[in-house]
């Protein structure tokens, strides 16, 4: 079962609580903050159930000097501009080694200057809306 939440009075957050501490639950997986994260673990423990936490996170792309920098490259735009970026999982640190690294940084560089936001529906646009300006 899936059971999204919202913030932690809401209706949705009391049935994820009575979820997860309910005692016929085998196991629990839980993706958000850590508060959350504290609270899902904390209904689990008394059960001794596995339990899963994804918190926050910041992904990161690993780009050995053997790498194929226009992958990597690809791989890393990808990553980040993912649902608009606003993915738990977006891959928002880069580790490249030395040797590539600026080969790697010059062709995100190049992929990201080609990003257009805009409009879902238009055929022109590479990265949907963002919340704001000031998140171009």
């Amino acid at each position: 079962n899936v059971l999204t939440g919202g913030p932690p009075a809401s209706p949705a957050s009391r049935g994820a609580a009575a979820l997860v501490s309910d005692p016929r639950v085998d196991v629990a997986s839980f993706t958000g903050s850590g508060r959350g994260g504290a609270a899902v673990l904390a209904s689990s423990a008394p059960h001794v159930r596995p339990t899963s936490l994804e918190l926050g996170g910041k992904g990161a792309i690993v780009v050995r000097a053997d790498a194929d920098v226009e992958t990597a490259a690809d791989h890393a735009v990808l990553g980040i501009l993912q649902c608009a970026g606003q993915v738990c999982s977006a891959t928002s640190r880069l580790l490249a080694h030395a040797d590539v690294y600026d080969a790697v940084l010059d062709r995100i560089r190049a992929k990201m200057a080609a990003v257009v936001v805009g409009a879902p529906l238009d055929p022109a646009t590479t990265m949907g809306p963002l919340v704001s300006v000031a998140q171009r």
